[in-house]
């Protein structure tokens, strides 16, 4: 489609599918520098959205189809950025956070640098990123 940015529209990958009530929904996030960019929980409730892009398909027509139209572009500056934590700390961090609402052995799904999407207008900075239980934390 002419309308999704030309930032996005060329990183786009299938990152889940779903079937409800007989349709079949493909949700479509993206890399931006072969990195995932990830929607913040705050963005995703305001835009009702849980990707970047989503299509509906019932007997195999596009039912209907939504997408974020941001442009996604990082923090630019001229001091190079280096990630100067392993990934052990927010491994630690998170293991802590969740032993003290009484979760003894979870277990993440992904620990990875991400892009993260929190609001339009904002550039997007690299952090480490830990999915668990469907869900992207940052400790």
């Amino acid at each position: 489609n002419e309308l999704i940015s030309h930032t996005i529209k060329d990183k786009i990958y299938l990152n889940n599918v779903i079937i409800e009530q007989g349709a079949f929904i493909y949700y479509f996030d993206i890399l931006y520098k072969d990195m995932n960019v990830v929607l913040s929980e705050k963005l995703k409730k305001e835009m009702d959205s849980k990707s970047m892009i989503s299509v509906k398909v019932m007997d195999r027509i596009v039912k209907e189809a939504e997408w974020i139209s941001y442009s996604v572009e990082e923090e630019f500056s001229y001091e190079p950025h280096y990630i100067t934590t392993g990934y052990s700390t927010p491994i630690d961090r998170m293991y802590s956070n969740l032993k003290s609402l009484g979760i003894e052995r979870p277990v993440f799904e992904n620990v990875e640098l991400v892009y993260e999407l929190s609001n339009k207008d904002i550039a997007i900075g690299l952090k480490w990123g830990i999915k668990y239980e469907g869900d992207w934390y940052y400790p």
